[in-house]
């Protein structure tokens, strides 16, 4: 009903606008049929007229003010029982949402239960390993210094043997060094008295040709004096010689058997000397070689130390690279298995973590944003 005198109102406003075009007199005598009036009449009609138009125009105001104040309430109105209604969700959404967080809140105690009683685990599960790790660390440890003091007794042991035959070597050519000096002084002590025996044969021989040739001087004085005495008596004239051809001759046999005594002597002492000395080079090739044996004797043991020298030198080399290899492929390998169950540990626990951090999403309140909007 108020909207419909709302309505008759607003047409009787718009007619009375229309008519407001008019000039006042003109609408004043149009309405009532009338001759125009005078002007002062003419102006209190427009006042009045106007008066009331006002009038009705500020009713009309008021009429729209009322309406719109009204609407302003129903709006009021339907605002605060749209807020009572979201007040009362919003509560019942609040309850929901700390029933749900009280559940998630659980849920949670229990997932950090698990996840230290899973830590304490593996935290045992470690203190294990590593409790085993140490043993065996120190197992290895205890082998390699077995193994090292095992090797090092071995080298000891192989150094002492070869001190033991160095020492056996040095007697052995200490002894024949003795012998080759004691063979060499008898060597030389049988040469001096060979040489002291030819000497003597010599000076004997010397002495019985002297006393040869002193014999046969005395011959010779002793027959040159019986071919004087019988010359003298006047028998030696007969022969076909004289008593200086005779001498002559007698020299001359004289002197051809000095000579050949002087070269026969030359040829005995020529003879002698080449026998003295070939013996003497022979005692002395017989002690050079007695020597160089020894010398390549001593050299060809001083090889065969050093080759064995160079092959314990290589040996333990060997040895040592081998343990060494094969102790970085251990740790390598020791590294490489840690690594990978610290890997394997660390890949389970992000799994674990995400299968929880799910679980506990998944009992969170769901749709409280939603429901809120």
């Amino acid at each position: 009903m108020a909207s419909s005198e709302g309505g008759y109102k607003g047409k009787l406003a718009l007619r009375r606008m229309e008519d407001a075009k008019l000039p006042p007199t003109s609408r004043i005598l149009a309405a009532k049929g009338l001759a125009p009036l005078d002007p002062y009449t003419a102006i209190a009609l427009a006042e009045a007229k106007e008066c009331k138009t006002r009038a009705e125009a500020d009713a009309a105001e008021a009429l729209r003010r009322k309406s719109e104040t009204r609407r302003a309430l129903d709006e009021q109105v339907r605002l605060k029982k749209e807020r009572e209604q979201l007040e009362k969700m919003d509560g019942a959404w609040i309850e929901e949402s700390q029933r749900q967080l009280k559940d998630w809140q659980e849920a949670e105690q229990k997932k950090k239960a698990a996840v230290v009683g899973r830590n304490q685990a593996v935290k045992e599960q470690l203190g294990l390993q590593l409790e085993e790790k140490k043993r065996a660390k120190d197992t290895e440890l205890a082998q390699q210094r077995e193994y090292e003091i095992n090797l090092l007794k071995g080298v000891q042991r192989e150094m002492e043997e070869e001190r033991k035959k160095e020492a056996a070597r040095k007697a052995e050519e200490k002894r024949n060094m003795e012998a080759v000096i004691s063979q060499n002084v008898k060597n030389k002590a049988l040469a001096e008295d060979k040489i002291q025996r030819e000497k003597d044969y010599l000076r004997k021989k010397e002495q019985e040709a002297k006393e040869r040739e002193e014999r046969m001087v005395l011959q010779r004085a002793r027959a040159e004096e019986e071919r004087l005495a019988k010359v003298g008596s006047g028998r030696g004239s007969e022969g076909g010689e004289t008593m200086q051809q005779r001498q002559e001759r007698i020299a001359r046999e004289d002197e051809a058997r000095a000579d050949a005594r002087i070269a026969k002597d030359a040829a005995d002492a020529i003879a002698k000397e080449a026998a003295k000395k070939a013996i003497h080079e022979k005692m002395k090739k017989e002690c050079l070689d007695t020597l160089g044996m020894q010398l390549r004797d001593k050299e060809m043991r001083k090889q065969e130390d050093e080759k064995l020298h160079e092959s314990l030198s290589v040996h333990a080399r060997q040895e040592e690279r081998l343990y060494h290899e094969s102790e970085q492929q251990r740790k390598e390998q020791i590294k490489a298995k840690n690594l990978a169950y610290a890997a394997e540990l660390k890949e389970q626990i992000k799994m674990e973590r995400e299968c929880g951090c799910s679980q506990v999403g998944s009992s969170r309140p769901k749709g409280l944003a939603q429901q809120r909007n």
